[in-house]
């Protein structure tokens, strides 16, 4: 028989984000094109990534409030970006973006794939400014 900690069930994103040891991000990709079910992982993990990088500040509040945890979240063809935050400093505040579908048609690709890449800029410069404040 396995002790209770052990049988807690495992959750694990697909990438994972983190630079010196600090996580900052997660991606969660679907197989399939599901749309009543809604990157259901992604919450969970965000606030628990959260949790842990507040750990290593010592929980010092005016980092605490700085800090964001970013989710990549990819079903099928369409992306959305997933932003956690705790800029009160006790509730948790997770802003999700528009869906961008990546069309399957090559002509149109060029046009559907600019969001998704300034999307990800995007993402990519507000991590640099969350993680130069740690």
């Amino acid at each position: 028989m396995n002790s209770i900690l052990q049988q807690i069930k495992s959750v694990r994103p697909d990438p994972v984000l983190y630079k010196v040891d600090v996580e900052y991000g997660l991606g969660e990709v679907g197989k399939h094109d599901i749309t009543d079910i809604d990157h259901p992982h992604a919450p969970k993990m965000l606030k628990d990534i959260l949790i842990r990088a507040a750990g290593k500040t010592g929980d010092n509040e005016e980092l605490i409030r700085k800090f964001r945890t970013v989710s990549f979240n990819q079903t099928c063809f369409r992306m959305s970006l997933s932003v956690l935050g705790c800029p009160g400093g006790i509730i948790c505040r997770m802003k999700t973006t528009d869906e961008y579908q990546i069309l399957g048609n090559i002509s149109l690709f060029a046009s559907g794939i600019i969001p998704i890449i300034r999307l990800t800029l995007q993402a990519k410069v507000d991590m640099l400014l969350v993680l130069s404040a740690l």
